[in-house]
């Protein structure tokens, strides 16, 4: 497929999308992607081409037909720490004590990630603004924030699953990323692995040839969206879907449901944040982890259900 049919592909895709109204004032802004079917999985090729695991590699095979039947309200950014300071003071809800985090500037090699005592979502060992993503909450307390909303509003959102995550980050494009499979033009879309990553954390190996100016997380709305709308889908902050984490999608749902829940179960997160390798930052990245694990490179965004 060209350049020039990807591009008229993407327009044509976001076209039907459009933002809807804030349920509350702190409620997160929404945008409706419209139903439609798309190829979930990473398609032949795209896993050598990135430099894949045999493992990693399977968590995205088989490539499979994934029908989202009804219209999908999600959020047009990932939860802010702003919005996520309005729940917590609205349920009194502890902030947790620990949180896995990078290393201080200077480490080099080894700057590692480390689970940090006294670091939660208000310090997260680096600065942000109430515009911010939250980081350092944990599956439990992303799906507690949805309660919430519910409770707030009337309404019922809830995490998205894997398949919706993954229909609405792809932007109607099949490539590695919603510009297409190219690296180079990172930047422009999405807060990523980087040079300025590189400089404020001395780790040199694996970046994206190109600068956004960020180290850590951006303020959302930084970088431009896919076709749906929707900003941060790769970048930024990787993001908790509703699913149990399945090494392959040989009993993958076709309707766009997560899997059974299972009690402990590894929970999905997808997309790869600021300082994951770019072969993680990709629509078709899976990664897992425990429901209680807070990571400082790791939040969520919402759906909400009825959408028109």
């Amino acid at each position: 497929m060209g350049i020039a049919t990807i591009i008229a592909a993407v327009l044509g895709a976001g076209a039907a999308s459009a933002a809807e109204p804030r349920d509350c004032p702190t409620c997160p802004e929404l945008v409706v992607v419209p139903a439609g079917s798309f190829r979930m999985g990473s398609p032949p090729g795209e896993p050598e081409r990135e430099g894949l695991t045999d493992s990693n590699a399977e968590d995205e095979r088989p490539v499979h037909d994934v029908t989202i039947a009804k219209n999908l309200a999600i959020g047009k950014y990932e939860v802010t720490r702003g919005e996520y300071a309005a729940f917590v003071s609205d349920t009194k809800r502890t902030d947790g004590d620990k949180c896995w985090v990078l290393g201080g500037p200077g480490q080099g090699a080894a700057q590692v990630f480390e689970e940090t005592t006294g670091k939660s979502w208000r310090d997260p060992h680096f600065p942000q603004t109430d515009r911010d993503p939250v980081v350092c909450v944990s599956w439990d307390e992303a799906r507690a924030y949805t309660a919430w909303l519910s409770a707030k509003t009337g309404k019922r959102y809830r995490l998205p699953t894997d398949a919706e995550w993954e229909y609405a980050a792809r932007g109607g494009v099949s490539g590695a990323r919603h510009w297409g499979d190219g690296r180079d033009e990172a930047c422009r879309f999405a807060n990523v692995r980087d040079a300025a990553f590189s400089k404020g954390t001395n780790l040199t190996d694996d970046v994206f040839a190109c600068d956004d100016t960020f180290v850590h997380t951006a303020p959302i709305g930084s970088f431009k969206p896919n076709a749906y709308g929707l900003h941060d889908m790769i970048g930024n902050v990787a993001e908790w879907t509703a699913d149990c984490h399945a090494a392959d999608y040989r009993k993958a749902p076709s309707d766009g449901t997560a899997l059974p829940d299972k009690p402990n179960c590894l929970r999905s997160f997808r997309a790869g944040g600021y300082s994951n390798t770019p072969s993680a930052q990709r629509s078709a990245n899976r990664v897992r982890s425990p429901a209680d694990s807070r990571r400082s490179n790791l939040g969520f965004r919402v759906v909400r259900e009825g959408a028109p």
